[in-house]
């Protein structure tokens, strides 16, 4: 509705970082929620805010070539119609086509707001309350399928449009609209059908993954998960890689059996994407915890993270970078290496007056050489490990209030991060109550062995920066403890750490000159002394 010019006011190329060697290459705080997968035109990376902005960035540099105001907030995510033709529509029920330079083209009314788009050869379709519509780019309606129950995602196939509602999953033919077959289904939400390899994937409110034939609309197979289904899924080969409410990615065999599964801080809402990376396949995708995570596609093992800050949806990837928004605001493109990411504590954390352990990993294909962390933008401290790293970030004398805690990693070549750093927030407040501490340690052993003494908070990691105390002798480090008692008896043990309340206890020494068995022989030999004694005198008497 509004275009700007390619010189937008410089309040907006302000907001853009770019950087010549980072992990993230550039970052762009926007005003309103990211909403839906950022869309890859050329050398662009489009995407929408919920408030109805659409931005174009030059992909490599990060710097605004145009910004689209559609005049409203939008009812779904901008979607991509053909090769250079992007459309947008509003709650309002305004619909644009806009080209790739943030033109705008044609205009149309339509009859109500649309719950979801889908694009495909110059075809747009959109799903409302009561059936599913097409429009062609010059905005003229060309079909219109009716419904009694509103319709779920669409996608687009070849000469088919796939979607769901009231109980039925639907084929239509692309042309003209009319039906292929319908069948019992459930219902999707947000999970838009993938069609490939001659099946139909989508993900369904049961907390199910579904398989239909996409000739045919048979039913092939379900796999259940522990949540809502509400992430598109992607093949690649025999896997079918998606997300569930429960938290977890999820990789399944194209027989419904499961390869593994990848448990996240929350649900995984977004479409996960593949990529080649040293050799080997990696499934990324964003978590509802703030977090993208990257996994072996063949194992699910972790192999990099990166800390974003909040709710993350679908992510798109060229060339080994990947674009992705988040419900704060944020759009980035990062490049991850190297890369870190804190992992603990999560984000929107309370802490108190005292030190907290700050935990996390890291990644670098050429390795790594250290990782760094501080507090609010203050001096970078070295975190103890690399791949695996921890750093006590100490808030003794902060004030009360939010704080960014941030991590940067340098690879071996003494390439390093620079820029935006992946972070969490963490709440000083008042009356924090402390946390329980966690002791494995034996109720007896022989006063000259080596026994282990293990301090570990409530998720079972071990503390660092704890005081132990043996009959006395304190010392502070790093659980766990090797100790020697050097003693037989009670032996009194006591463990500290700031946040953490004290925890103290009793190990018996065994074996030994303990004072007890001298006294008891004495006790002993007393008493026979005395009857003895007694024995004597009545033989005199």
């Amino acid at each position: 509705m509004r275009l700007s010019a390619l010189a937008l006011p410089l309040f907006f190329s302000l907001l853009a970082c770019q950087l010549s060697f980072a992990s993230v290459q550039w970052s762009y705080s926007a005003h309103g929620a990211i909403i839906g997968k950022p869309i890859l035109l050329s050398d662009k990376a489009i995407f929408s805010t919920h408030e109805g902005n659409v931005y174009g960035f030059a992909s490599a540099r990060g710097s605004i070539s145009w910004m689209y105001d559609a005049g409203g907030s939008l009812a779904a995510p901008v979607a991509q119609v053909s090769s250079d033709t992007l459309a947008v529509a509003t709650v309002a029920g305004r619909l644009s086509f806009i080209s790739s330079l943030g033109k705008e083209g044609a205009v149309a009314s339509l009859p109500s707001a649309p719950r979801y788009l889908a694009g495909g050869s110059g075809t747009l379709y959109a799903s409302f309350k009561d059936g599913v519509r097409a429009y062609s780019q010059s905005g003229k309606s060309l079909w219109n399928f009716t419904l009694a129950s509103p319709a779920g995602p669409l996608s687009s196939y070849g000469n088919s449009v796939y979607f769901t509602s009231g109980g039925k999953l639907y084929s239509l033919a692309a042309k003209d609209g009319s039906q292929n077959w319908a069948v019992p289904a459930e219902d999707s939400f947000q999970s838009a059908p993938l069609a490939q390899g001659g099946g139909l994937y989508f993900g369904a409110t049961d907390g199910r993954l579904y398989s239909y034939d996409a000739v045919s609309g048979r039913q092939r197979w379900s796999f259940q998960t522990g949540g809502w289904v509400q992430s598109t899924p992607v093949r690649s080969g025999d896997s079918i890689f998606f997300g569930s409410n429960d938290g977890n990615l999820y990789s399944v065999t194209d027989s419904g059996k499961l390869r593994f599964s990848y448990k996240s801080g929350e649900g995984v809402w977004g479409e996960p994407v593949l990529y080649e990376s040293s050799g080997r396949q990696l499934a990324v995708f964003g978590s509802n915890d703030g977090n993208v995570y990257a996994l072996d596609a063949g194992t699910g093992e972790a192999v990099w993270s990166f800390s974003a800050g909040g709710r993350l949806g679908g992510i798109s990837e060229k060339n080994g970078v990947f674009y992705f928004g988040t419900s704060n605001g944020m759009f980035y493109s990062l490049s991850p290496s190297p890369i870190c990411s804190i992992s603990w504590p999560q984000n929107g954390g309370a802490v108190g007056d005292w030190p907290v352990a700050v935990e996390g990993t890291a990644y670098s294909d050429l390795g790594l050489q250290m990782v760094e962390v501080r507090l609010e933008g203050g001096n970078w401290q070295p975190a103890a490990g690399t791949y695996m790293w921890r750093a006590d970030i100490d808030f003794t004398s902060q004030p009360y209030g939010a704080f960014r805690v941030e991590c940067r990693a340098s690879d071996a070549s003494g390439g390093q991060q620079s820029g935006d750093y992946s972070y969490t927030t963490l709440v000083k407040t008042q009356n924090v109550p402390l946390q329980k501490m966690s002791v494995v340690a034996p109720s007896e052993a022989a006063k000259n062995a080596t026994i282990t003494i293990s301090a570990r908070d409530s998720r079972g990691s071990e503390l660092s920066g704890v005081a132990l105390s043996v009959a006395g002798e304190k010392k502070t480090g790093d659980s766990p403890f090797a100790v020697v008692l050097g003693r037989s008896g009670a032996v009194q043990v006591a463990l500290e750490k700031p946040g953490f309340e004290p925890v103290s206890f009793i190990i018996v020494g065994t074996g030994g000159d303990s004072l007890l068995l001298p006294i008891i022989a004495l006790i002993v030999l007393a008493g026979l002394a005395f009857f003895a004694y007694r024995k004597f005198f009545r033989k005199v008497a």
